[in-house]
């Protein structure tokens, strides 16, 4: 494992984009008869972000890539969910297993 950089957290994130993580992501649209919908189309803007890897889990997402842009994806999910309550739960780690092939 490589040493904790230091410098303020803006400085760190321009500099690599944070660890590899991975990410088991669930997004809940509370409120609003499309809620599938809007789950969805946060997969796909994952999916077609190309900085991620989006593999598809049971009631799930999971999210491969930099920390810095696995929260930004996260963040997009959050911030363009069409309903009145909306949650995220994720749970993030590095130095996770490799997915089987």
């Amino acid at each position: 494992m490589k040493p904790v950089q230091r410098g303020t957290p803006q400085e760190i994130l321009v500099a690599d984009h944070g660890p590899q993580v991975s990410c088991l992501f669930a997004l809940y649209p509370l409120g609003t008869e499309g809620h599938m919908d809007t789950i969805y189309e946060a997969i796909d803007r994952a999916k077609r972000d190309g900085q991620v890897t989006v593999t598809p889990v049971h009631f799930a997402t999971r999210l491969d890539g930099r920390l810095a842009h696995v929260l930004r994806v996260m963040r997009a999910a959050f911030d363009q969910a069409d309903a009145q309550h909306v949650v995220i739960h994720a749970t993030i780690s590095t130095g996770s297993p490799t997915k089987e092939e």
